[in-house]
């Protein structure tokens, strides 16, 4: 199979962190836990299925950064949603994506 992945990922769970994730779409906040992330985007492992090319904000806890009270913010797009038969949660596969500035008033 070819892989179509452009950027090197990290695996957080290889490198024996925990990464939570809140992750905000149509519906209530969902908490996840951050599988690996790279560049392009993140895979979570959450309870509940997210809709594939939903439109999702993410707030990423990263608790090795030097100011993490504050997550650091981003928005994705669904690429994908799979249940996981062998820990029955969903893995998702978030592309980031950019959103267009707001033009200044200034």
């Amino acid at each position: 199979m070819e892989e179509k992945r452009v950027y090197g990922r990290v695996n957080v769970f290889e490198i024996g962190q925990q990464i939570p994730c809140q992750v905000t779409a149509a519906g209530p906040d969902r908490q996840a836990q951050v599988y690996d992330i790279c560049a392009g985007g993140l895979a979570i492992s959450l309870d509940e299925p997210l809709v594939m090319n939903d439109v999702v904000r993410l707030a990423i806890s990263f608790p090795f950064a030097a100011l993490h009270d504050e997550p650091a913010k981003a928005t994705g797009r669904v690429a994908y949603c799979v249940k996981d038969e062998r820990t029955n949660k969903f893995r998702a596969g978030i592309a980031y994506t950019r959103q267009k500035a707001k033009p200044s008033l200034n």
